[in-house]
């Protein structure tokens, strides 16, 4: 089990090589194909000096993805939106996704004024792709995403899947916690049938549980990335769908606004 059809966001931000970089040091772990997507804002509202602006970094984002990758030596196949507004550059990342075994996206810096991606855009990709969604956040460096690991579980569907989702990415990892997360006056969970499972794929996953007093769940739980290091956070897209289609309410939104280590996202 691998993945071996990658989508990689690119766009004008600072941030958009180091997401390149990470999907092609798992293209060379897995013998994957990268596609890059170049796709951000430019609506007629944006005005010709910034849509020329758009086509410039366009350019240059498609020279330096196919020197880097060819650098690599692995496969890659480069696609772009050069002009669309929010939703249709929303729905290409979507369409893409739908199209691939795993999805790479930025996370959004809110402070960023000057950002043409969609605020939005890793929520909606989640929520309508049907497929994992790893998420880098806009700050640190995670040169080896995937060697220390805490998969949030809580029992439900979205965990089960983003659980199974993340076997190719933690098959090699040096530690993998299970958090079984008990908010008071939850069913209590134990996390002994996933370590089962994981068990079966040559994971060994180490068991914790927790419950959640006195803060939020999110920040719960990327307090205990801190505590054991980890470089890669596994968890469900909880919440429901809301207008349009946006994950509403619960720790999925928490997590993407403030994150601090990648993490593997499926709904």
């Amino acid at each position: 089990m691998s993945y071996k059809n990658l989508i990689v966001h690119l766009d004008s931000s600072d941030r958009a090589m180091d997401r390149l970089e990470t999907a092609i040091s798992l293209a060379k772990r897995w013998g994957s194909r990268v596609v890059g997507v170049f796709a951000e804002v430019d609506s007629g509202l944006l005005g010709r000096t910034a849509e020329a602006e758009v086509v410039i970094a366009y350019d240059a984002a498609g020279k330096e993805f196919e020197a880097r990758t060819a650098a690599a030596g692995i496969p890659a196949v480069w696609r772009s939106l050069v002009h669309g507004n929010h939703h249709q550059v929303t729905q290409t990342m979507i369409e893409a996704a739908r199209r691939a075994d795993l999805t790479i996206l930025g996370q959004t810096d809110r402070e960023d004024r000057s950002s043409r991606t969609p605020s939005d855009l890793a929520e909606q990709v989640v929520i309508n792709s049907g497929r994992p969604v790893l998420l880098l956040p806009y700050a640190g460096s995670f040169p080896n995403i995937g060697s220390r690991v805490l998969v949030a579980w809580n029992g439900g569907r979205e965990s089960a899947r983003a659980a199974n989702d993340s076997i190719p990415l933690i098959r090699n990892a040096e530690r993998v916690v299970v958090m079984a997360m008990n908010p008071q006056g939850a069913r209590p969970l134990d996390g002994s049938g996933l370590c089962d499972h994981l068990a079966c794929h040559g994971i060994n996953a180490d068991r914790e549980l927790l419950e959640v007093k006195d803060i939020g769940v999110a920040d719960y739980v990327l307090s205990h990335c801190t505590d054991i290091a980890a470089d890669l956070l596994v968890m469900g897209a909880f919440g429901h769908y809301g207008f349009p289609h946006m994950l509403r309410g619960g720790v999925t939104r928490d997590i993407i606004a403030h994150l601090t280590v990648p993490v593997l996202l499926s709904h």
